[in-house]
């Protein structure tokens, strides 16, 4: 009857009275399974009732009420509902008030809820405004953003990525060549990597202030690439042509192989000089 009602009533009929249908039964599972008075009496369960009471539903075995069984599922479906209203957002108090199920939530969020990990990025964070600053700043410092409904993000358990081309300019003057690559091969040896170190992170505080800057926990400064590097680099590039040729329709293909002459002529005159090869 229950099923037939909400079928008649509900806009998406079928999945609702089926539902109201599984609720219904397991309803009378636990009745059947749990539902001993104190007295040793077990309840029957007049299943077609008010309309005939020949089929009644009982077990032998049926637990008394305050049994540890019924404890057991109830703790189970309790953790459950609660699971399920964090996940969802929305609670059973639903059903009797929206502004009383979001207060419920909210809480079981708060006090439950695990927040997600994440890397939020700000890439050239140096031409951001002041107010994004002052934002950070409260991040970074309460690991909490207040929203404009009194709402929280959590930023515990996120590592925050900020990106800047601060110091470019004098890094590049520094090795005087294009930045990252030499132009006569020279070496750079770890104190030359301190030097761009130090520049970076000099540009970096004449630019935010010492509050902002003494709560970012690590600053990383990209090296040099070292001729080694290069030919790693070189090395990946020309096994992605490769597996374009293989890859591309057609009978066509073909495996090549370089030699050392060509790959210092590539590294010379592509990745070094800037020079672009037609093909």
């Amino acid at each position: 009857m229950v099923a037939i009602a909400v079928f008649a009533l509900s806009g998406r009929r079928w999945l609702t009275a089926g539902l109201a249908f599984l609720t219904v039964h397991l309803h009378f599972a636990m009745d059947l399974l749990g539902s001993r008075g104190p007295d040793g009496y077990n309840w029957p369960i007049p299943y077609f009732e008010p309309f005939s009471s020949r089929l009644q539903l009982a077990w032998s075995g049926q637990w008394t009420l305050n049994s540890w069984q019924n404890v057991v599922l109830t703790c189970v479906l309790l953790c459950f509902t609660i699971a399920r209203a964090i996940q969802t957002g929305r609670s059973p108090v639903a059903i009797f008030s929206e502004r009383a199920d979001r207060k419920v939530v909210q809480a079981l969020k708060s006090r439950w809820e695990r927040a997600p990990n994440g890397a939020p990025s700000a890439s050239k964070v140096e031409k951001a405004s002041d107010a994004l600053w002052q934002l950070l700043l409260g991040v970074l410092d309460k690991a909490a953003l207040a929203l404009g409904d009194n709402r929280r993000v959590d930023f515990s358990r996120c590592i925050i990525v900020m990106t800047s081309n601060l110091g470019a300019a004098e890094m590049s003057n520094l090795a005087a060549h294009r930045f990252g690559f030499s132009s006569n091969n020279q070496v750079h040896d770890d104190s030359f990597d301190q030097k761009i170190e130090r520049t970076a992170v000099e540009a970096a505080r004449r630019k935010f202030t010492p509050e902002f800057m003494n709560r970012i926990d690590k600053v990383v400064v990209f090296r040099s690439l070292r001729p080694t590097h290069l030919r790693q680099i070189l090395q990946l590039e020309l096994g992605m042509v490769q597996k374009r040729i293989l890859d591309a329709p057609g009978s066509g293909k073909f495996l090549f192989s370089c030699t050392e002459r060509v790959k210092e002529f590539l590294l010379e005159k592509v990745l070094i000089e800037g020079t672009e090869l037609v093909t």
